[in-house]
């Protein structure tokens, strides 16, 4: 039970940090730090659901902004859960890996001034739809 409360944790900090954290964070020195791999993962719900129906619809919106989100969560706290229970003694070493992967963080500026900015992140979407 507490490695699947490890990986929810995790779960719901990467999508903070996936889905937000370019949003609500322009006061610091990195200006709209953006965590490529986790904003990628938040945004592909937007990317292929656009494919289907205008992205500005309510049903795409639906699907991208909240059903999306939920399961990208709980599928990260299934599969990390089942990786720390299957491992136990690698435990560290699996947390330490997702700590990391939290901190790979490349500033706002630089990813909308490089090839980079055709990676369909969360924050890019919101920001193109609205």
């Amino acid at each position: 039970m507490a490695n699947y409360l490890i990986s929810g944790s995790f779960a719901l900090v990467s999508a903070f940090v996936g889905m937000f954290l370019p949003m609500v964070s322009t006061a610091v020195p990195i200006q709209r730090p953006t965590n490529l791999l986790l904003g990628f993962v938040s945004g592909l719900g937007w990317f292929f659901a656009g494919f289907i129906d205008d992205v500005i619809s309510r049903h795409v919106e639906t699907f991208g902004s909240i059903i999306w989100p939920i399961v990208v969560i709980l599928m990260v706290t299934y599969f990390l859960g089942r990786q720390v229970s299957d491992y136990p003694d690698r435990r560290f070493v699996i947390v330490l890996c997702c700590i990391f992967l939290l901190f790979l963080i490349v500033p706002g500026g630089w990813a909308a001034n490089t090839p980079l900015k055709y990676i369909p992140t969360y924050s890019s979407i919101l920001l193109a739809v609205y």
